[in-house]
Order: C-alpha cells, then structure tokens, then sequence
C-alpha cells in the first residue's frame, strides 16, 4: 500500500513495491559514466514517475527529485548495515 498524503512518500513507497530495497540501494537513476551503479529499469521508472505526476498533479521534476531522494537514502542504509 502506498501512502497518499504526500508525492514523496508515495514515490518512495511505488518504487519499493515496483523496484524492491537491493535493488534501489545498487542503482542510479540514469546509469552515469563512471557510477558503479547500473541505471533503474528506464521504461518502468518512466511508468513510476508519469503515474506520480498524474496522481498528484505536479511537475515531472518534483517527481524526479522524490526518486533521487530515494535512492539516496536506499544507497546510504546499504552502506551504514
């Protein structure tokens, strides 16, 4: 279940159940030249982030952002385990 009250926690909650933990955590969003990290799934995140924006009514960037918060957190509990 993914909680409504606001589009961060909503995105966060959607690419757990969609992504999983492991694999936020060893991910980047677009898979940059020299990361380590391999890019999300780029045709289910573009499904993750247009169902945000049409829910919520806002701006694909605020949506972005929600996921790269995300994967940063996901990315720091897996090196501070």
């Amino acid at each position: 279940m993914c909680r409504l009250s606001c589009v961060s926690k909503f995105v966060s909650d959607l690419l757990d159940v969609v992504f999983g933990h492991d694999v936020l955590a060893n991910s980047s969003m677009k898979g940059i030249k020299g990361s380590s990290k391999p890019p999300l799934e780029e045709n289910m995140l573009n499904d993750v982030m247009s169902y945000a924006c049409e829910k919520f009514i806002v701006d694909v960037g605020i949506v972005r952002a929600a996921v790269r918060q995300k994967l940063n957190v996901c990315h720091e509990s897996r090196t501070t385990q």
